[in-house]
Order: C-alpha cells, then structure tokens, then sequence
C-alpha cells in the first residue's frame, strides 16, 4: 500500500483540498450545533423560570390564605404546557401545599421519593444546604431526560412558599437532532463540492509540474543539456522552469570554471600554510590594538574628572579663601556650632538621589520649613537637597531662621563641594592607575620562553579590567573564582586564551546579558569556564569552530584564529578546551594541569 509521500502530486492536491475542507467543515459544524444546544438550553430555562414566576405569582394569594384548592386549579393550567411533567407548590414549613401532575403521572416516577416528599426530600436529592424555611436563590439541575427548577415565592419581600417546575427535554433533543440533520447535509453536499472543484482545478497546478518531469528525464537519459522546458505561467512554478532552464545553460560552463577553482584553490591553501604563523602573530596584534582603543575611554574619563574637580577647586579658592576667615569671625558661637553640625551633616551623606527623589524631598523639606515659619523656603530647600541634607532638620531651625542664613548655607554649600571634588580626584585616580596597570601587565612580553609561577585569577582580572569600557554597558558580571595555588605557565599566552574567550563571549550575547566566570580546581587540574548566554552555536558548525581561518563573523571583524590560536596555547600548557553550547547559553571550559615550581 502506498504512503501518503508516494502519491502522486495530483492525488495530493485532492487529498489535501478535501482534508482541508472536512476539518474546517467539521469544525464550523461542531460548533454551529454545540452553539446552538448551548444557546437553547439557556432560552429553555429562562423560559422555565419565567413560567415558575407566573405561577408563583398566581399562587401566592392561595399561599396567604392557606387556600390550597385554589392554587391547585390555578397550576392546573400548566395542561397547556405538554412539557412540563409535574408541579409542586411548597410552604414555607417545606410540606407540599398543592400539586399537579402531567396526565397519565400519578407521582414523582423519575425519582426514588416518597409519595408525598417534601421540601427538604428535594433538597437533599440535589444536595442543596439551604434549610426549607428559608429562601432559595434560582436553582436547576439537569438530569438525562427531564430538568427540575426551584423558585422562590416572594410577597411583599417576604418568602411566602417555594415553588417546584418539573420539565421533560423532549423539545430540547428534537432542536439538536434537527440541529445535527442540517449541519451533516451541509457537510457533505460541501465534501462533494470540493471533490469536483478540487478534480476539476488541480491541473493547473500539475501539468507544468509533469512537463517538467518529462524533461528531466529527457536529459538524464540522453545527456542532451541542450533540450529546454516550455514555461507555461509567470509564477513559481514558471520561474521554476526557467530557473531549470538556466542551471542546464550553465552546467557545461561551471565543469570548465570547476577543474579551474580546483587548481586555484590548491595554491591558495599552500600559500595559506605558509602564512600562516604570520597571521597568528598578527591575529594577538589585533586583539591588542582592540583593548587599547577600548580603554582609551576609561583613561579619559578619570583623567576628565580629575580636570573638572581640580577647576572647581581652584575656583572657590580663588574666591572665598580671603573671605573664610572674616566669615568665621562674624559668627556667633551658636552658629558656629549649628555651621560645624551643618558640615558634619554634610561629610556623612553618602547616598546619590535621582532627580525624582530630589523633587521629592524638595517639596516635603518646603512644607516643613514652612510650617516652622522659615523665609525663602523654597531656596532653602534646594541647597539643603543639594548638599544631602532633607531629613531631620529640626536641629538646623535657628540657623535657617538667622538673617544671614543664605550667606552661611552657600559657604557650607561651596566647602560640601570642595570635599566632593576631592573625592572624585581620588576615586579617577585610582580607577586610571587601575586601567594603566592592567595594560601594562597585558602588553609586557616574556622573551625567555620560560613557565613561570602566576596566579590564573589576576590575568583573568587584569583582561577584565582592559574590557571595562564593554562590560559596564549591559553586561552583568559574575565571577566565581575558587581558591587555587600559583601555577607554572605561561602567563603573557593564557592573557591571549582568556582576551579571546572574553572577547567572544561579549559579541556573542552582543554585548547586552550576564558573563559567568568561575575558577575551581578538580582533579589537579584548574578549570576555568567561561559561559556566555547568547544565542549559541548551531551544531552544523560545532567541528569547526578550531579550524584555522574558520569564522562566523562579518567580514573584518576577525580572521578566524582567535580559537585555533587558544587551543594551541591550551596544547602548549599540556591542556585541554572544550565547550558544550545551546541556544541561549555557551561555555567554554579550560583545563590547566597545575605544576608547582617544586615540582
């Protein structure tokens, strides 16, 4: 028997075209009848209620005066009705006060109750907790072949009896019997109608698909590239054929240009040997060149907050420093106290507010000053929120009520920034030294050939600080360094080894995502991994991504040796590399025996 693949292309169109048509048909069909049960059910039920309101309404005199004769004959009128199977009219003591009966029902035959239940008989039949004495919200419970109703009887507010409808579904599977009829007619005459259009259509689809065949065929057999098929149409099956038409036209002239690449290819690998060592030396080169002009920022802007704070510095000395002694002077001794106290204040306020958080405090600092009667509040408030001070200002109430409270703030204003200044000179300082170190220790060069004792955590940290500049936009880094002895290596090689896998993994996740670094020690040997989550390395690729010259990256952004050069450091220190990677998370792994100088 054939598979569903091995039919032919026309037999295809048709299977596929009515499958279609039956599961969207089937579909709309199911719904249509599910829709309209649903929608009858619903209309059949308020329509039940409806008619229990009536008859509530109309036995509620009987119920008020105890009159059960003359609510029987007034629900005796349900006769009208040939669905509804039975009626009971409730007392509020839950003991039946009148009923009626279905002609040809005698009792409740659909259910195990007593000859004459009561309320609570019902009640505990469809497990209903409210107690017969009291109301009853609207209730219904379906069963497979009739629906019982419970209503409330209200007069004036107040429950008067409960009333019991009793209905057969009869009507209800009639609709969805009719319902089924129609949507299976529906069904089928459209099953049919697909057939025929679908027989009648599919070749326009098929006869250029098999005047294709027919030339293929043609030139695999006679090896006659010459012959062309006939296009019929200018659409994908048209520019099919003259795709296939084309690819013959050039089969002849690409076997002449292929003998030719062969030769070509051939001495370009030899020279591409040759070179190759040549471009390795190049390859760290540029991975220099790339940390320099990377770090040129993170000299420049240290350096730029020295300048700035060393200006600013000057200036107010320039300015004020004839003038403080004069001003100390002119202070009371209490102002100089609450002037000490604002300054202290000052110096111990490490916390940088945002511009909200700065409007903020500005306007609650306003209503406090305020309410203390201060002048200038609102000048006031900004130098205090500009020199950190908005909260518990209690304490600076005489000085800020002083006349010369404006003059006393800009001096205590001025020397909060002078500290400022002085802090910032130290904090660039050491942030470029930091910087310079790094590149100093990365560049040097250790012509001796020798292994020396290093410690792997320091020439990791000191590429890191060289990329500095890429990681603090969007990269959250996460180190994870375990303890481990100094080793014997080569430390200028493996500060190539982590630049690269560093390197990589940024471009990877594009320089936005976490950076996972940890160092362990197993088995005497030190791993250092790596793991990037960007988009990971597609598995057609995985076997090549050592291969010298190999790269996935756009044209100068690398030559492809930046891995063929690790692992051949990693061979040097008598290691290993591997990597495991999948989409949203690579990791490369660097095992290091680690040799002691005592050994």
């Amino acid at each position: 028997m054939l598979s569903f693949r091995d039919v032919s292309i026309k037999n295809k169109l048709n299977i596929v075209i009515i499958l279609t048509s039956a599961i969207i048909l089937l579909i709309a069909s199911v719904a249509f009848v599910v829709n309209d049960s649903i929608t009858y059910r619903r209309q059949m039920i308020t329509d039940l209620f409806t008619l229990a309101d009536l008859v509530g309404i109309n036995s509620t005199a009987g119920l008020i005066f105890n009159n059960s004769r003359t609510t029987q004959k007034n629900i005796a009128a349900l006769k009208a009705n040939p669905h509804i199977i039975l009626t009971n009219i409730f007392s509020t003591k839950g003991q039946i006060f009148a009923r009626y009966f279905r002609e040809g029902v005698e009792h409740d035959f659909l259910h195990a109750l007593p000859e004459n239940p009561t309320l609570s008989d019902y009640y505990a039949l469809h497990n209903i907790n409210t107690p017969a004495n009291q109301p009853i919200e609207n209730r219904y419970f379906f069963d497979d072949d009739h629906v019982d109703i419970f209503k409330t009887i209200f007069h004036k507010k107040r429950m008067v009896g409960i009333v019991h409808l009793q209905s057969d579904l009869d009507a209800f599977h009639a609709r969805f019997l009719w319902a089924g009829g129609i949507v299976a007619s529906v069904f089928f005459v459209s099953l049919l109608l697909a057939f025929v259009l679908a027989s009648k259509l599919q070749h326009l689809i098929t006869a250029p698909i098999y005047t294709l065949l027919a030339t293929m065929k043609v030139v695999s057999d006679d090896k006659n590239y010459s012959i062309r098929g006939q296009k019929q149409s200018d659409d994908e099956l048209g520019s099919l054929i003259e795709g296939f038409n084309n690819m013959l036209g050039q089969i002849e002239k690409r076997d002449k240009e292929l003998a030719q690449a062969n030769k070509d290819i051939s001495q370009a690998l030899e020279h591409l040997k040759v070179t190759q060592q040549e471009l390795v030396q190049s390859e760290k080169m540029a991975a220099l060149g790339h940390l320099v002009a990377g770090i040129a920022h993170e000299i420049n802007t240290p350096l730029g907050a020295i300048r700035s704070s060393v200006d600013s510095i000057a200036i107010f000395l320039a300015e004020n420093l004839e003038q403080l002694p004069d001003f100390f002077q002119s202070l009371s001794s209490s102002r100089q106290q609450d002037f000490k106290a604002l300054l202290h204040k000052i110096t111990q306020q490490q916390t940088i507010l945002t511009s909200k958080e700065k409007r903020k405090y500005r306007r609650a600092l306003i209503r406090e000053l305020e309410k203390h009667s201060v002048e200038d509040a609102d000048t006031i408030a900004d130098t205090l929120v500009d020199m950190g001070i908005y909260q518990e200002v209690e304490a600076f109430l005489p000085l800020l009520k002083d006349p010369d409270c404006p003059s006393i703030l800009n001096i205590a204003y001025q020397l909060a920034s002078l500290q400022k200044s002085t802090q910032t000179i130290t904090t660039a300082s050491d942030r470029a030294a930091k910087t310079v170190f790094a590149l100093k220790s990365f560049a040097r060069f250790d012509q001796t050939g020798q292994k020396i004792e290093a410690n792997i955590t320091e020439g990791i940290e000191t590429v890191l600080t060289l990329y500095h500049n890429q990681l603090k936009h969007g990269v959250d880094l996460i180190r994870n360094y375990g303890d481990l002895p100094l080793i014997l290596c080569y430390p200028d090689d493996l500060n190539q080894v982590w630049t690269n896998l560093v390197h990589n993994a940024l471009q990877a996740m594009d320089y936005k995502g976490t950076l996972t670094i940890e160092v362990s020690m197993q088995d005497h040997h030190a791993i250092i991994s790596i793991t990037d989550f960007g988009a990971g390395i597609p598995d057609d690729i995985k076997p090549k991504i050592f291969e010298p010259f190999f790269t996935t990256k756009r044209a100068g952004e690398g030559s492809g040796l930046g891995l063929d050069i690790v692992r051949k450091i990693i061979k040097k220190h008598e290691g290993k590399i591997t990597f495991t990677s999948e989409p949203g998370k690579t990791t490369f792994s660097v095992y290091l025996p680690v040799i002691l100088q005592c050994e």
